[in-house]
């Protein structure tokens, strides 16, 4: 809904300065992606110019208003507005200009921040900084304070209130076991020894597992729905999981883990024991939810969601790999 509001009288205030040429960039979409809690988006303040002024109408809610975004301004210039067509059938047609802060577009494709080890994936939600040419910049919009930044074009941002799934195709790499962080916050290096590229705050439902170890480094890989990364940290930085450890999100507890869940796609044999293949103990449904915390000869060693079912002390739950993929005999994270 647009609320239209009747500004105070206008003051002379002194012109702004003429801000540089805008971008060709057009972005067109239904409307704006709500919150990670599902709550609608912040409002937003409509203006006369693409500086100075004060607002003369604002959208109450982002989410049910659909708009196409053009002028972009230079990421140098990140005050400069954008210029917003506000189209909301059998109600109003409103041109005016709107500040992109806190604004939340989505990704379309792909996006890296470091090649190669750090990325943000398909849907994630991020805000637009500006345009340098053809180039779009955008930085995770997160609750997480993660501060990451990557480049695009204006074909891989869409500004749709439904979100866009993310794609297999930019997952981080399998693992077979899996880590917790032992701190709060995860550096993450280009090589052992090398430079720091991020310091992540992983989420409860994000995954972190180990490909490879060196001396005092281990090659991690992970992330979540919105970022992955395949990088380095310290060995001190992680630790595997104890089978006791591990809980999920969703549990009767309200547990949480940096883990994820995955869904077994048909009726399978289910064994516990020390070692895989353990002994025959009943069948894991279709439709379940468990985590993988390692693989081992063709097995998978889980825990159920939710934590009604557990193996005694010192003992795991096994399934055969291929009864955890819905096609191939191979496991497929998704986050």
């Amino acid at each position: 809904m647009v609320d239209v509001a009747v500004p105070p009288a206008a003051s002379g205030a002194a012109t702004s300065p003429e801000p540089a040429p805008p971008s060709v960039c057009r972005i067109a979409g239904g409307g704006e992606l709500s919150s990670h809690d599902a709550t609608s988006p912040p409002r937003f303040e409509l203006f006369a110019a693409r500086a100075g002024g004060r607002p003369r109408a604002f959208v109450r809610y982002p989410h049910a208003v659909p708009a196409t975004w053009s002028e972009l301004p230079s990421v140098t210039a990140p005050e400069v507005r954008a210029r917003v067509v506000l189209d909301r059938p059998k109600l109003v047609h409103v041109e005016a200009y709107a500040a992109l802060a806190g604004r939340a577009f989505q990704l379309l494709r792909r996006a890296d921040v470091v090649p190669g080890a750090l990325w943000l994936r398909r849907g994630a939600r991020v805000e637009l900084l500006g345009t340098d040419g053809v180039e779009v910049h955008v930085a995770l919009l997160a609750p997480a304070p993660n501060d990451l930044r990557a480049v695009t074009d204006c074909a891989g941002v869409g500004y749709e209130p439904k979100r866009v799934e993310s794609a297999r195709s930019d997952a981080p790499p399998s693992f077979e076991t899996a880590l917790r962080m032992t701190a709060e916050r995860l550096a993450l290096h280009a090589s052992p020894d090398g430079p720091r590229i991020a310091e992540l705050h992983l989420p409860p439902q994000g995954s972190l597992g180990e490909l490879e170890r060196r001396a005092g480094w281990v090659r991690v890989a992970g992330g979540d729905r919105e970022l992955a990364f395949d990088a380095w940290a310290p060995a001190a930085a992680v630790a595997p999981y104890e089978p006791g450890d591990l809980t999920l999100s969703g549990s009767g507890s309200g547990s949480t883990t940096t883990t994820h869940a995955i869904e077994v796609p048909r009726s399978v044999p289910l064994s516990v024991g020390g070692a895989p293949p353990g002994e025959p103990l009943g069948v894991l449904l279709a439709g379940a939810r468990v985590a993988v915390v390692a693989r081992d000869a063709g097995y998978a060693r889980i825990v159920l969601e939710g934590r009604e079912l557990e193996p005694a002390d010192g003992l795991s739950f096994f399934v055969r790999e291929a009864d955890l993929a819905a096609e191939a005999p191979s496991i497929h994270f998704e986050f």
